[in-house]
C-alpha cells in the first residue's frame, strides 16, 4: 500500500470514527443541508438584495466600476463587503448568485459544527444538543435567506466561530472575528464590542500578533472605501437611515421598549416570517412558546456564566440586538438580520438542559424535539409560499416590470421605483433612481432636502421630476397628482399583474399578498 493511499485511508477511518462518536452532528449536518437544497429545488428562490449585489460585481468584472448603477458615481450599494468578496469570485465566471448560495451551504455546516463544538465544551447535554441543532437545522429564517443568497448563514456561522474561538483560546481568531465583524454585517458590530469587554476583562488573550493580523482587513477596506466611494458607511445605511428605518426612535424609553418587547415574533414559529398572517401555530401560543426560548435562554446564561463568567459575555449580543430593534425602528421586514442572534439564544437556551438534575432526562428529550418538530412544521407552508413569490411575483410580476421598462428607457432618460433588485437587474439604459436611494446616491440627496415627514416616494418624484416611475397599487394617488403641478403632465403607461385578491392561502398558514401588481407612469 502506497503512503498516499494509507493517508486517504487514514483520513476516512478518522472521520467515520469521528462520525461513529458524534452521530448528532453528522446526523445534522446530512439533515440540515438536504433540507436546503430542497428547499432551493422547489422554490428557486433568490431575494431581492442578492440581485443588488450581484449586480455590482457584475458592473466590475464588465470594466464598469464597482457600483449599482452606471453613470453615478461609485456608492457602496451592498451591507456585507465579505459578501460582497465572494460574489465578486463567484461573477468572476457569471454565477455570483449560485456562489453565493453555495457558500451558505457550507455555511451551514460551519454552523452546526461549532455550535456542536462548543457544547461539547459546555458539557450540554444529549436533549440541548438536539434543541440547539435542530433549531438551526430547520427554522424558516435560517432556512431561508441563506439559500436566497443572503449573507445570514454566513454570518451566523460566523458569530459561533467567535464563540468557539474564545472557549478555545484561540486570541487571533477571536480578535479576527471582533475586527471583521462589521464587514460580515453592520449589526455584528456587537460582537466586536463584546470581545472588546471580553480583552478588558482578559487582557492576557489579546497579543500584537493578534492585533495586526485582524485589523489589517479591516483597515485595508475602510481605506479603500473612503477613497472609492468617498465613505466607508455603506449606502445601505445611509438611505434606511434617511427614512427613519434604522434611526434612534423619537417615541422615548417606553415606546422602545415596548417595540424591544414586541420583538418577539423574530423568533417565533411561522410568524418569524414578516409576512405570515395566521399559522398551525397561533400568535397567541407563538408567543408563549419565544417566551419558553427566553426563559431556557436566561437559565442557559445563568448555568454557563457558573461554569466561566467569560464564556456568558457573548450571551449578551442577544438582549443587545432586541433593544437595537427596538430602539432604532428596526422593522421585522428585515428578517435576515436575525439568524446570528437567535443562533446564540438556542445555543445557551441549549445550555439550560442540564439544570433541574431531578427533572427525568425523557422529559427533557420530550420538550427539545417538541420544540424542533414544532420549529419544522412552517415548511408545510413556507416551501409553497416562496415558490409561488419566486415565480409569480418577483419574476412574473417584479422581473417582468423591468422588462417592460427597459423597452421606454433611453440613455438620458430617468425612472424611480422600488423595490430596485429584479426590476434594476432587467434595465441596461438609462438612471435607475431607487427609493430610499440603496444604489442611489441622486435619491438619498433629494431626501436629505426634505423634512422627515416629507421622506416619502410621492415627494422624490416631485423633487427630481423623473421621466419614469414605478408605483405599486393606488400608490400614484396618494401622490395627490392633482395638487401637484410638478405631477400633473405623468400618464399612465402600462400595468403588470393584477392587483391583489386576499391573502395567499396554504396548508396550515397564510401569507399576505403583496407587489402583485404596478404601474408605468411616464412624461
Amino acid at each position: 500500500m502506497t503512503t498516499r493511499v494509507k493517508a486517504r485511508a487514514t483520513w476516512f477511518s478518522s472521520v467515520t470514527g469521528f462520525a461513529k462518536n458524534n452521530p448528532l452532528l453528522f446526523i445534522s449536518v446530512f439533515v440540515a443541508v438536504g433540507f436546503r437544497i430542497l428547499f432551493s429545488i422547489v422554490t428557486n428562490r433568490t431575494w431581492e438584495d442578492a440581485l443588488i449585489l450581484d449586480s455590482v460585481t457584475k458592473n466590475l468584472w464588465s470594466g464598469n466600476g464597482h457600483t449599482h448603477q452606471i453613470g453615478e458615481e461609485p456608492i457602496q450599494s451592498f451591507s456585507s463587503v465579505v459578501w460582497m468578496w465572494f460574489s465578486l469570485i463567484g461573477n468572476s465566471v457569471g454565477q455570483g448568485v449560485f456562489f453565493l448560495k453555495l457558500i451558505s451551504l457550507l455555511a451551514t455546516v460551519a454552523t452546526l459544527w461549532f455550535a456542536y463544538l462548543i457544547a461539547l465544551r459546555w458539557r450540554i447535554n444529549k436533549p440541548g444538543i438536539i434543541l440547539t441543532l435542530g433549531f438551526l437545522s430547520f427554522e424558516q429564517i435560517h432556512v431561508t435567506f441563506g439559500m436566497a443568497g443572503m449573507e445570514s448563514q454566513f454570518a451566523t456561522a460566523f458569530v459561533l466561530i467567535g464563540i468557539w474561538a474564545l472557549v478555545e483560546q484561540r486570541p487571533v481568531l477571536l480578535m479576527l472575528t471582533a475586527a471583521t465583524a462589521p464587514l460580515v454585517r453592520p449589526e455584528l458590530v456587537f460582537w466586536s464590542l463584546l470581545v472588546v469587554v471580553i480583552y478588558i476583562l482578559r487582557p492576557r488573550l489579546i497579543t500584537i500578533r493578534a492585533i495586526a493580523i485582524s485589523i489589517t482587513p479591516l483597515i485595508l477596506w475602510l481605506v479603500f472605501a473612503t477613497f472609492y466611494y468617498g465613505t466607508f458607511i455603506p449606502q445601505t445605511v445611509t438611505a434606511k437611515s434617511l427614512i427613519g428605518t434604522t434611526n434612534v426612535s423619537k417615541g422615548g424609553v417606553t415606546n422602545g421598549i415596548n417595540a424591544s418587547l414586541n420583538s418577539w415574533e423574530r423568533i417565533a414559529p411561522y410568524f418569524s416570517n414578516y409576512f405570515a398572517t395566521n399559522g398551525l401555530i397561533p400568535r397567541s401560543i407563538g408567543i408563549w412558546i419565544a417566551a419558553a426560548l427566553v426563559v431556557l435562554f436566561i437559565l442557559g446564561v445563568f448555568r454557563i456564566s457558573r461554569v466561566s463568567f467569560l464564556w456568558s459575555i457573548p450571551a449578551f449580543i442577544v438582549p443587545i440586538f432586541v433593544l437595537y430593534v427596538g430602539f432604532f425602528n428596526v422593522s421585522n421586514y428585515h428578517m435576515w438580520y436575525v439568524p446570528p442572534f437567535s443562533a446564540v439564544l438556542i445555543l445557551y437556551a441549549g445550555a439550560a438542559f442540564n439544570l433541574f438534575p431531578k427533572v427525568s432526562i425523557s422529559l427533557k428529550y420530550l420538550l427539545s424535539c417538541a420544540l424542533v418538530i414544532i420549529y419544522m412544521l412552517p415548511a408545510l407552508s413556507y416551501f409553497q409560499h416562496e415558490a409561488l413569490v419566486q415565480s409569480d411575483i418577483d419574476v412574473g410580476v417584479r422581473q417582468t416590470t423591468g422588462i417592460e421598462l427597459n423597452k421606454f428607457l433611453s440613455a438620458d432618460q430617468t425612472v424611480i421605483l422600488e423595490p430596485l433588485g429584479f426590476m434594476g437587474s432587467e434595465i441596461d439604459s438609462g438612471a435607475v433612481v431607487d427609493y430610499p436611494g440603496l444604489a442611489s446616491r441622486i435619491m438619498t440627496d433629494s431626501l436629505r432636502l426634505l423634512s422627515a415627514s416629507e421622506r416619502n416616494m410621492g415627494f422624490a418624484v416631485r423633487e427630481i421630476q423623473p421621466d419614469f416611475v414605478v408605483v405599486r397599487e393606488n400608490e400614484w394617488q396618494s401622490f395627490a397628482p392633482n395638487e401637484h403641478p410638478e405631477l400633473k403632465d405623468y400618464k399612465l403607461i402600462t400595468t403588470i399583474g393584477k392587483p391583489a385578491d386576499g391573502n395567499l392561502v396554504f396548508p396550515g398558514a397564510t401569507y399576505s399578498n403583496s407587489d402583485r401588481y404596478f404601474e408605468i407612469y411616464g412624461r
